[in-house]
């Protein structure tokens, strides 16, 4: 069984993705769209992933007020939850954040910055397009707060029905980065989020924003 998983890892690493983006182009348009999402209190059960006393996942930004979409099961567990992200011009900013939203199904939940509004906060337009098995996506990975944000290429191997929620498994040679990473598809729009990893962490379980659509928008308001 390893070995299974880890040919149909392999096999997908040298593949090229057919974007309208170059490579170069893609990380400008994920740096500083991705946060850490740091809980400083640890909650029972949970392992340390960072060094320190601070233990964080990914999410990025859905506005330009401040609102971030992460993974639920992180946030809900963890106490005193703080936002760190790199703006564009490559300034750091860390600060309090409180939870607004969780959906009644799936894996994410909405943040808000506590901070008044400022200009800083980045957004990429979401784009809500499904995945389609076979289809190339581009990953955010890296740990934001230490400036190593940059796009991993994956590949839609499958979907699942999960309630009323399609997921999708993706193949991913190298997987640096974590739940509540960001999905782009070729234009650099996102169009997804990482709910979930598997097996050696080369598979991850994606949500396209399709299906959150109505959900994000009524938040948004």
């Amino acid at each position: 069984m390893k070995s299974f998983f880890l040919s149909v890892v392999l096999c997908f690493a040298p593949f090229l993705l057919h974007s309208n983006l170059s490579f170069d182009q893609l990380v400008e348009k994920t740096y500083g769209n991705t946060v850490e999402v740091v809980g400083v209190e640890k909650p029972k059960g949970w392992f340390n992933n960072n060094e320190g006393n601070s233990y964080y996942i990914q999410g990025f930004f859905l506005n330009e007020e401040g609102m971030i979409l992460t993974c639920k099961d992180f946030v809900e567990g963890h106490g005193g939850l703080i936002v760190r992200w790199i703006d564009p011009k490559g300034h750091s900013h860390e600060e309090p954040a409180t939870i607004v939203a969780v959906h009644p199904t799936v894996n994410v939940a909405i943040l808000m910055i506590d901070a008044p509004k400022m200009s800083v906060y980045p957004h990429n337009p979401l784009v809500y397009e499904p995945f389609t098995i076979g289809s190339n996506v581009f990953m955010s990975s890296g740990n934001i707060s230490q400036n190593e944000n940059f796009p991993m290429m994956g590949r839609v191997l499958n979907t699942f029905k999960n309630g009323n929620v399609r997921e999708a498994m993706i193949a991913i040679p190298n997987l640096l980065g974590g739940r509540g990473s960001p999905i782009f598809n070729a234009d650099g729009s996102i169009i997804g989020v990482q709910i979930g990893s598997y097996i050696y962490r080369n598979f991850v379980s994606a949500l396209p924003l399709l299906f959150l659509e109505n959900w994000i928008n009524e938040t948004l308001k």
